[in-house]
């Protein structure tokens, strides 16, 4: 081994299959380090809150689950997974591996994700007897989120401004002819395709069927 070399990720990636609040979610994390990771090292994600998904062993998929022993060890507080290298890595090769969580019904902002290796056995993770073999520690530091919608753990919301879900008329007579005035602000993009539904709009003779919005 090199004199002096100190173990890091060099890539240290992850992002999310959808912002919609309380729909499965497949978070993707993309990892290289610039040393081998011996078997028995514990590789741990965490800040990983705003899901449902309860506490217990969650399945690994992507092109390298198996590396990662194909379970990950997931705890709902503080939300953190956690897996452990079954099959020693290649220094500077990246690993690609996913695992689904279900995403809250309570809109949210990103968290902040972090990221370490350690030798020492995470809270709920497997005790792995491979003695023979140098687990490798590395620092918790910041994981590098997607952008947009892909953002680890942003879930879907109308914005907390005060006129980022207002309603308003034109006129309150009765039999006249009413404009109704909409202004939303959202925590995510919506794609083409996303449907907004309002209710509890009573009171209005006006029938069933398509009406032309404007600006």
């Amino acid at each position: 081994r090199a004199p002096l070399k100190v173990a890091g990720f060099t890539i240290k990636a992850m992002g999310q299959s959808t912002p919609s609040a309380m729909n499965n979610n497949t978070l993707t994390a993309t990892l290289a380090t610039n040393v081998v990771l011996e078997k028995g090292t514990y590789i741990s994600i965490s800040g990983l809150t705003g899901t449902l998904t309860p506490d217990g062993p969650l399945p690994l998929s992507g092109p390298d689950a198996a590396t990662f022993s194909g379970t990950g060890y997931w705890r709902l507080t503080p939300g953190i997974m956690v897996f452990p290298v079954a099959e020693q890595t290649v220094a500077n090769q990246s690993y690609v591996v996913s695992f689904r969580v279900v995403n809250s019904p309570v809109g949210q902002d990103p968290p902040t994700v972090l990221i370490r290796a350690s030798r020492t056995r995470p809270v709920g993770a497997p005790v792995l007897q491979l003695t023979e073999f140098d687990p490798v520690t590395i620092g918790e530091s910041p994981i590098v989120s997607a952008t947009g919608n892909a953002r680890p753990l942003l879930i879907a919301s109308f914005t907390t401004d005060m006129d980022s879900k207002a309603i308003g008329q034109i006129t309150p007579h009765a039999f006249s002819e009413n404009t109704i005035t909409i202004t939303l602000g959202v925590q995510s993009a919506m794609p083409p395709g996303a449907q907004l539904t309002i209710r509890g709009l009573t009171g209005s003779t006006t029938p069933s069927g398509l009406i032309p919005l404007r600006d």
